[in-house]
C-alpha cells in the first residue's frame, strides 16, 4: 500500500481543533457544490461524520500545501490550498480516524515517522479501489454530538438560528437581521468571527487571512460600510424599519459610528427612526444626561433618556434638537399683560423705544407685553402670526426696552440676521443714556 508524505510535521499549527479541521471539510465540498455542481452530501450517525460530494474526484496534489482549485471561482469558500491537508493533520492529532474514498482510490491519514525528515509527519496510505464509487467522501470518526453541532453552525445555512427571510442584501452578501445572529460574522457562508460590538451579523464576500478566523479591522469596516450603504440604499420599507429599530436598541454599536457604516448620518435611516420614535414617544424631546432634562422639564417640555449618539441622530430634525426646541421654549410666552394693566413708566419707556425705532423701521403686527418661560429671554418674534413679543421685565427701563424692541425689530425683518440700522441706532440711544 503506497504511502505518502506531506511536509506537514506534527507539530505545524497546533492551535487548530477538530471544529477547525470539520470547517475545512465542510468547506471545501462547498466548493466542489458551488464550483463544480458535484451535490453535496452530510450525515452523521453513532460520531461518524460523512461528508459526501457526489462526481467528484480530487488530485493527488490536493495534498500539497498551497495548491488550490478554488482561487480560480469568485464564489469559492477556500483560496490559500491549506484546507485538506490541515484538516487531515489536525484530525489524527486529536484522535480521530480519517479515510477517504476518492473515486477509484481509498485513502486513510495517519501519523508518521519519515526517515527522510527525521520528524514525524502527516502521510496518507492510498490503495486501489476495484472499482469506480463516482464521488469523494470523509469519513471521521469519534465526533461528539457536541463537535457535531458547533461544526454545522459554523456554516450559514446549516446554522440553527438562520432564517434567510431575516437576511437582506445584494445576494452574495448580506446583514443578518435576527438578533440570535447579533455580532456574528460569516464570510461567504462560513464563520469567521463575533464581534460583541456589532449592532447585526453579516454574510460578508471577502479575503481572509490563512487561517479563515481572523478578519482585518479595517477590512470589517471597510466591507461593513459598502454593504450597508448599498443595503440601505436598495432596502424597503419594512427593511429599513427593521434597520432603524435595531439602531434605536443599539445606537452605540459600530455601525453608528464613523468609520463603519455610520447610520447616524443617513438620511433614509433617520427618516425611519423619526417614525418609530413618534410611534413611541411623540414629541418628547430626547436627552442624553439629567443635567438636560430638568432645564428642558422645567420649561414644560417632556423628554426622555436614551444615549448620546440617538440624541444627536435625532437631533438632526429641527423638531428633537436640544437646542432648537429649548430655545422656542424659552421664547414661548407663559403670561400675556394687557396694556391697561403696566404701570405709567412702563408706558413711558414702551413709547419712547418705538418712538425711536419705528421711524427707521416700520414693522407690521401685535405687539404684546408678555413673561416668557425663561428670565433670560426679553424680546421674541413670531413669523406664523406676526406678533412682537416684549418681556415686562424688560420694560423697567428705557435702555432693556430699547434693547429688546430693537431685537424683536431685526428678528422680524433681518429673519435671524442683524439689522445694521437698527443696531446702529440702539448702540447710539443707549450711549446717550
Amino acid at each position: 500500500m503506497p504511502l505518502l508524505e506531506t511536509s506537514l510535521s506534527e507539530s505545524y499549527q497546533t492551535g487548530w481543533t477538530t471544529q477547525d479541521a470539520l470547517r475545512e471539510i465542510i468547506s471545501n465540498a462547498i466548493d466542489a457544490q458551488e464550483r463544480d455542481g458535484h451535490v453535496m452530501q452530510m450525515t452523521f450517525k453513532d460520531g461518524k461524520l460523512t461528508v459526501i460530494s457526489q462526481g467528484a474526484k480530487v488530485p493527488t496534489s490536493a495534498l500539497l500545501m498551497g495548491v488550490s482549485e478554488s482561487r480560480k471561482f469568485d464564489n469559492a469558500i477556500g483560496e490559500f490550498g491549506e484546507g485538506l491537508p490541515m484538516a487531515l493533520l489536525t484530525l489524527v492529532r486529536w484522535g480521530h480516524d480519517v479515510s477517504i474514498v476518492n473515486d477509484d482510490e481509498k485513502w486513510e491519514a495517519l501519523l508518521h515517522h519519515s526517515e527522510v525528515y527525521g520528524e514525524n509527519i502527516l502521510a496518507v496510505k492510498t490503495r486501489q479501489l476495484r472499482k469506480s464509487h463516482g464521488l469523494f467522501k470523509v469519513e471521521v470518526s469519534g465526533i461528539s454530538n457536541y463537535y457535531y453541532g458547533q461544526a454545522r453552525n459554523l456554516f450559514l445555512q446549516y446554522h440553527e438560528e438562520y432564517d434567510p427571510s431575516q437576511c437582506i442584501g445584494d445576494g452574495k452578501s448580506g446583514i443578518l437581521l435576527q438578533p440570535a445572529m447579533k455580532g456574528m460574522v460569516f464570510n461567504k457562508g462560513v464563520f469567521v468571527m463575533k464581534h460583541p460590538e456589532l449592532m447585526f451579523g453579516y454574510n460578508l464576500h471577502t479575503t481572509l487571512n490563512r487561517d479563515r478566523s481572523i478578519i482585518d479591522t479595517w477590512k470589517l469596516r471597510e466591507v461593513i460600510d459598502l454593504l450597508m450603504t448599498r443595503t440601505v440604499e436598495n432596502a424597503t420599507p419594512d427593511e429599513l424599519r427593521s434597520i432603524a429599530e435595531a439602531f434605536i436598541v443599539n445606537p452605540d454599536a459600530l455601525e453608528g459610528q464613523t468609520g463603519y457604516s455610520d447610520l447616524s448620518e443617513n438620511d433614509k435611516v433617520l427618516s425611519a427612526v423619526l417614525d418609530i420614535w413618534v410611534e413611541k414617544h411623540g414629541d418628547a424631546l430626547p436627552v442624553h444626561d439629567r443635567v438636560t432634562a430638568h432645564e428642558a422639564e422645567q420649561l414644560g417640555v417632556n423628554t426622555v433618556m436614551t444615549s448620546r449618539v440617538l440624541c444627536d441622530t435625532l437631533g438632526r430634525s429641527s423638531k428633537y434638537n436640544v437646542n432648537q426646541v429649548t430655545q422656542d421654549a424659552m421664547r414661548k410666552p407663559t403670561v400675556v399683560h394687557s396694556f391697561q394693566a403696566l404701570w405709567k413708566t412702563e408706558i413711558d419707556n414702551l413709547k419712547h423705544a418705538r418712538n425711536l425705532l419705528l421711524p427707521v423701521r416700520r414693522v407690521q403686527g401685535q405687539l404684546q407685553i408678555v413673561d416668557f418661560a425663561s428670565d433670560s429671554v426679553s424680546s421674541a418674534f413670531d413669523r406664523e402670526d406676526r406678533k412682537y413679543f416684549i418681556s415686562r421685565e424688560a420694560l423697567q427701563t428705557r435702555s432693556t426696552t430699547i434693547l429688546a424692541l430693537g431685537r424683536a425689530i431685526c428678528d422680524a425683518h433681518g429673519e435671524g440676521r442683524s439689522d445694521s440700522r437698527v443696531l446702529n441706532l440702539i448702540v447710539s440711544a443707549l450711549g446717550g443714556e
